[in-house]
């Protein structure tokens, strides 16, 4: 870097700071991103894919029991047992403010498989708890459909309710 340059950035940076520094005190708070970092659970879906993927675990082609050893026995399972969830919370941001200590910012989401009555995997999609951006730092339950229990104990939670009548 030739000295020009140098002394471009020392005079241009202090500005840069303190315009930096006045957005935050007039905003009140940072979103610091945190690229949905695995807090609890487990993300299994990298491991599923359509037909044509080169995943282990593929639409049309993996069965029940192949789930089962790949991705181990699922955290929920809905009440006809044609679905199943291996639900994760992520950590998408920290919310840094002036006024209050920093808020992480989570989001619960789930991998939802759907077999055929052959136990064959037809189709799979990723729910997530449907919030936005809030100060709360819990993050709330991945939707999911109505019909789903814990197979362990204990209803879903509550946010796996009917889907309002259209």
């Amino acid at each position: 870097m030739s000295t020009h340059a140098r002394n471009t950035l020392r005079r241009a940076l202090p500005p840069l700071l303190l315009a930096a520094a006045g957005a935050w005190l007039l905003v009140g708070c940072i979103y610091v991103p945190t690229f949905n970092t695995v807090v609890s659970g487990k993300d299994v879906s990298p491991r599923v894919g359509g037909e044509r993927s080169k995943r282990p675990l593929r639409v049309g082609g993996a069965t029940r029991s192949d789930v089962v050893r790949v991705l181990g026995e699922p955290k929920l399972v809905s009440n006809d047992g044609l679905r199943v969830a291996y639900p994760w919370t992520v950590m998408k941001a920290v919310m840094v403010s002036i006024c209050f200590p920093a808020l992480p910012h989570q989001e619960t989401r789930a991998l939802v498989l759907t077999f055929d009555e052959r136990d064959t995997l037809v189709s799979y999609e990723i729910t997530h708890e449907g919030w936005g951006l809030r100060l709360d730092p819990t993050p709330g339950a991945p939707e999911l459909p109505w019909d789903f229990y814990n197979p362990n104990g204990g209803e879903a939670p509550p946010t796996t309710r009917p889907a309002a009548a259209t």
